[in-house]
């Protein structure tokens, strides 16, 4: 994994990439990834508008690639040395390529809640929820969810531990609504 962000006091720049590999006993166990690419223009420290670009795909879920275009505004709640708190609401093109389901494109929302919350000595929890959904067929959204906690380890190093989530409430044939992906990591922070 990889995070990027460049911020001013007027805009801020983000990009961020998850890939996942693994094999149990020989044969392929995990193959996905999600990807975002984000621009953040500030009306006022509170107030500002976003355009996005996600990508997702999972070898297990059908999923060659889903890509989310998305403009909006956002509004940052709380801003304390101790919470952040901020929602967004866009409006979404989202479209969806599959390896054997019928390919899918369609207009949506996209809705996104984030959070950080302070537990002393450095000690970070985060949580960004997003939640993408259809509208021509309301059934049909999906929840993308990420839980960490994150710790200073000295000299810009970090230690994160935490939870992805990602529900589909309208999978395919023989394809889990949820997937939880649990994940340790150590990282450097420039």
């Amino acid at each position: 994994s990889a995070e990027a962000v460049r911020a001013t006091d007027i805009d801020e720049i983000q990009a961020k990439l998850l890939f996942r590999y693994g094999k149990a006993g020989g044969d392929l166990a995990e193959r996905n990834s999600y990807g975002l690419a984000k621009y953040i223009y500030r009306m006022n420290p509170q107030f500002y508008l976003y355009a996005s670009l996600e990508a997702f795909s999972d070898k297990f879920k059908d999923l060659d690639l889903r890509t989310v275009y998305s403009i909006g505004a956002g509004k940052q709640l709380i801003q304390r040395p101790d919470l952040d708190l901020s929602v967004e609401a866009g409006i979404a093109y989202i479209d969806s390529k599959f390896g054997i389901e019928e390919d899918d494109g369609h207009l949506g929302a996209r809705l996104a809640g984030k959070v950080r919350y302070s537990l002393g000595r450095g000690w970070d929890l985060t949580d960004t929820l997003t939640a993408y959904t259809n509208f021509e067929e309301t059934q049909d959204w999906q929840l993308h969810n990420e839980l960490a906690v994150v710790a200073p380890l000295g000299g810009g190093w970090t230690f994160k531990a935490g939870m992805i989530t990602d529900i589909d409430n309208d999978p395919g044939d023989d394809i889990e609504k949820m997937d939880d992906t649990y994940f340790l990591g150590v990282g450097y922070k420039f």
